[in-house]
């Protein structure tokens, strides 16, 4: 799943005004926090933070990367490569 999202990283950014890296850094950050106990909601806001970028911005971005809970299924896919899922 994280390959898909990465794949379609320079039609995301582009759609949401942010550099492909931008998109990436952002994915990669939200399944990090996840994967190491964040809960969703936490994860974007601090990754809002560390990026400096609204909230409701990153939640478009993840609903138009795959909708629905996309930051919980990234954290599964994290938990389950750390062993924690």
């Amino acid at each position: 799943m994280l390959d898909k999202l990465m794949n379609q990283a320079n039609e995301l950014g582009a759609r949401f005004g942010l550099t492909p890296d931008q998109v990436q850094s952002i994915l990669a950050a939200i399944q990090s926090k996840i994967g190491n106990g964040s809960d969703q909601m936490t994860a974007i806001q601090q990754v809002a933070r560390e990026q400096g970028l609204p909230v409701d911005k990153i939640q478009e971005l993840l609903g138009q990367g795959g909708g629905g809970d996309l930051a919980g299924k990234l954290g599964g896919l994290a938990g389950g490569l750390f062993g924690k899922g």
